[in-house]
């Protein structure tokens, strides 16, 4: 009996120690686990770029020696000998305020015509190259010849006769001399039925007025250009043969007098 109450006390200590240790467990605050710490966002980082270098500073103009300077444009200089035409580029030497020495003669020139930069000069001459090029390939030209001392250029009329013409844009109209005329008529290159109505009242050189028969020429070939149905004047007894407007605005052509060349629009 002894031995039993033993046991029963004992394994009633060790339920009064369970019970204990199981309310101390119930009054103790529940255990939380604590989040891992959340991962820090990336931070942008922004390159920073090198300045960018300045521009390098534009190179001194070359200039051209003192009292020396080049045409911007052309020039168109009257002579004794007639007009003489200065390309872009052409150099020219400062005698005096407004005065320069060009290749045809001392003449007057305005500031704004003329540069001393010479990168300028150089730009002026290529750029006028190129025109005078791009000019070239849209006309025809044909060259006058020095005819008894006046610049002449060969004209064929009606297919029938060649004779030497000045090209003359202040004339109206083309003027054939009488002699010419009569020579058509012999060779049967002008019948009557070319004949325009009426007279025309011409100007002479001493400033006299004289009425004259006009015609119909045929055809008006110069080189190798042929324009057909220009109307002509007789322009009396040893008359000046011209080439006036009537045959040049129907062809299409200027006379380039600096270069005493005949230039037609294709």
């Amino acid at each position: 009996m002894k031995s039993e109450r033993i046991v029963a006390i004992f394994v009633t200590i060790l339920l009064v120690a369970l019970v204990r240790q199981n309310f101390q467990r119930q009054q103790s605050p529940a255990s939380v686990e604590s989040p891992e710490p959340a991962a820090a966002a990336p931070v942008a980082t922004v390159a920073r770029m090198a300045p960018a270098a300045p521009p390098p500073a534009p190179a001194p103009p070359e200039l051209a020696s003192p009292g020396i300077f080049y045409l911007l444009t052309s020039a168109h200089i009257e002579t004794k000998n007639g007009i003489i035409g200065l390309p872009p580029g052409t150099e020219v030497t400062q005698v005096r305020p407004g005065m320069y020495k060009t290749p045809a003669g001392t003449v007057h020139l305005d500031q704004v015509q003329l540069t001393n930069d010479l990168g300028k000069a150089r730009n002026a001459l290529a750029y006028d190259r190129n025109a005078q090029a791009a000019l070239q390939a849209k006309v025809i030209a044909v060259d006058t010849l020095v005819h008894h001392g006046i610049r002449k250029i060969p004209v064929q009329l009606n297919g029938s006769i060649t004779r030497y013409f000045v090209v003359d844009s202040g004339a109206s109209i083309v003027s054939v001399p009488s002699e010419m005329v009569a020579e058509l008529v012999q060779n049967g290159a002008l019948a009557e039925s070319d004949y325009m109505p009426g007279a025309a009242i011409i100007t002479i050189a001493d400033g006299s007025k004289a009425r004259r028969r006009r015609f119909v020429l045929r055809s008006v070939k110069v080189g190798e250009i042929t324009v057909n149905d220009v109307v002509a004047i007789d322009g009396g007894p040893n008359a000046m043969p011209l080439l006036g407007m009537s045959f040049l605005t129907k062809g299409r052509a200027v006379y380039d007098t600096a270069n005493g060349k005949l230039l037609f629009s294709r």
